[in-house]
């Protein structure tokens, strides 16, 4: 079981990942509506991170595994977001998301 007793959990407000997935993601939004802090050692999929409602803070893995357009959806999708924290970001991927 990935994620067990997130509906257990309604009031956590940071969690850290070894891999966050589309259904994993799906399942913290449905039961943990008040997270802000999110870290994701690795992420699979297309990521729809608007879902966390409140979510402040992001932390995720080597810039590699995301691509200009996933890097838009985040700046562009979660209106919360304060902080954004990306390893080894490339600042060619970062100009390309924010001059889209």
């Amino acid at each position: 079981p990935d994620t067990p007793s997130l509906r257990h959990s309604p009031r956590l407000r940071f969690l850290g990942a070894d891999t966050v997935t589309e259904l994993s993601l799906a399942k913290l939004a449905a039961h943990t509506p008040l997270v802000e802090d999110v870290m994701a050692d690795g992420i699979q999929g297309d990521l729809k991170w608007k879902m966390l409602t409140r979510l402040t803070t992001l932390r995720l893995p080597l810039a590699n595994e995301l691509t200009s357009c996933a890097l838009v959806d985040i700046l562009a999708g979660i209106p919360t977001l304060r902080r954004l924290l990306i390893a080894n970001a490339s600042l060619w991927a970062w100009i390309d998301a924010v001059d889209t």
